[in-house]
């Protein structure tokens, strides 16, 4: 049974059999390996929410790779281009094989430091995305990262060998909608589907399953004391440092005031 730490991903894995909960570590484009500040509070991150999950004795699973993959093809974060667009584009752009080995370095890099602090994830998750023009890359990436994962002695989850057809085209069923839209077209995550090819591998690995309505876990970390629900997310996230709770609230009152 794991907990499942990451970014938005998160969600595409909602509640499978083998995930006891979720927590959302912060956006893709903070949550990241694309620059050494963001490999390092990302890092941080993650060992903060393992640390306060660690009196459980669950194991751990880790999301990565799709905003890194969208930074180092389009360059930004943001693709700036309307969702129907993109999911309905036929350009396939190319990846700079070294910019994925530094990547790959970067997760090897995380795995090691987690390791020394005995909270390293058991199964780390690759790049899942519905975009096009991003599979090919993502399939390139995925295929190091298992090897990567390997090495490193744990468990790799590749969303796109799920959801991607062998012609390299997303399968319709893997095609999610906006969280904040169920009208819209998503073209950065993959649907809720892929959670049940979650769960099918981790079977196939002889994974212990989450026992229906067993939340003894909560109790014994004190969950509530640590971690907010994300609204309409099923989902958890740290709760701040009281220094940056208060500057949080000055910042909306501060605000507020001058929108009066």
């Amino acid at each position: 049974m794991f907990f499942l730490l990451g970014d938005s991903h998160t969600r595409s894995y909602k509640e499978p059999d083998y995930i006891a909960t979720r927590i959302f570590l912060a956006q893709g484009r903070k949550n990241n390996f694309h620059t050494l500040g963001n490999f390092l509070m990302t890092t941080a991150r993650y060992v903060r929410a393992a640390y306060k999950l660690k009196p459980a004795d669950l194991s751990y699973a880790f999301v990565i790779g799709e905003p890194d993959i969208r930074k180092i093809l389009y360059g930004r974060w943001d693709i700036g281009r309307l969702e129907e667009d993109v999911l309905a584009s036929t350009v396939r752009l190319n990846v700079d094989n070294r910019k994925l080995d530094k990547l790959c370095a970067k997760v090897r890099c995380f795995l090691f430091i987690t390791k020394l602090l005995k909270c390293k994830p058991s199964l780390v998750i690759g790049c899942g995305t519905p975009n096009p023009e991003m599979i090919d890359a993502s399939i390139v990436f995925n295929q190091k990262l298992a090897l990567t994962c390997k090495r490193a002695q744990c468990l790799f989850f590749d969303p796109q060998q799920h959801a991607v057809s062998k012609a390299n085209k997303l399968l319709k069923s893997f095609l999610g909608y906006s969280a904040f839209n169920p009208s819209q077209k998503d073209h950065t995550h993959l649907s809720e589907s892929i959670g049940a090819c979650l769960s099918k591998f981790l079977q196939d690995a002889h994974m212990q399953r989450c026992l229906t309505g067993s939340n003894a876990w909560r109790s014994s970390i004190d969950f509530e004391a640590h971690f907010d629900e994300v609204k309409n997310f099923n989902t958890y996230k740290m709760k701040d440092f009281w220094a940056i709770a208060v500057l949080k609230k000055i910042k909306r009152h501060l605000f507020k005031k001058a929108t009066q």
